[in-house]
C-alpha cells in the first residue's frame, strides 16, 4: 500500500462530510481527529481513532501529511455510528449534482452545535 491514497481502504459507509472537514482543516494547517471505519484487505471493517496533522517545511508550506491512528473506545464508536449513517442517509438522498459532502458536513455541524462544542471539543469528549 505504500504510495497509495488512504481512501483505499475508506468503508463505503464513512460520510463524505467527515472527510470534507478533515480536508478543510488539515489544509488550513491544523490538526484533525476523527473516528474512522476502514476496510481490511478480506473485506472486514474496523475503527480506528486517527489523528491527522499536516507536516511544514520552514516556510509553514505544508509538504504532507502524518496520521496516527489508536483502537477507538468503543462507547465513541456507539456514539458516531448513529451521526454517521444520518450523514451518509443525507448523502444518499442529494439530488446528483447537488453537493452531498457540504450537505451532510452541515448537519454535523448542527448537531455539534447542539452539545455547544466544536468539532474538536465534541470528538475529544467522546
Amino acid at each position: 500500500m505504500l504510495g497509495q491514497p488512504q481512501s483505499i481502504v475508506r468503508h463505503p459507509d464513512m460520510p463524505k462530510g467527515l472527510f470534507r472537514l478533515l480536508w478543510q482543516t488539515i489544509t488550513q494547517g491544523k490538526e484533525c481527529f476523527a473516528y474512522v471505519n476502514n476496510l481490511a484487505k478480506n473485506g472486514d471493517n474496523y475503527w480506528v481513532f486517527a489523528n491527522i496533522s499536516p507536516e511544514m517545511d520552514e516556510r509553514g508550506e505544508i509538504t504532507g501529511y502524518f496520521s496516527c491512528r489508536r483502537q477507538p473506545n468503543a462507547s465513541a464508536v456507539a456514539k458516531i455510528k448513529p451521526i454517521y449513517e444520518a450523514m451518509r442517509t443525507l448523502e444518499i438522498q442529494t439530488p446528483l449534482g447537488g453537493d452531498a459532502a457540504n450537505r451532510s458536513l452541515a448537519l454535523l455541524n448542527s448537531m455539534i452545535n447542539q452539545e455547544q462544542a466544536s468539532y474538536e471539543e465534541f470528538i475529544l469528549a467522546l
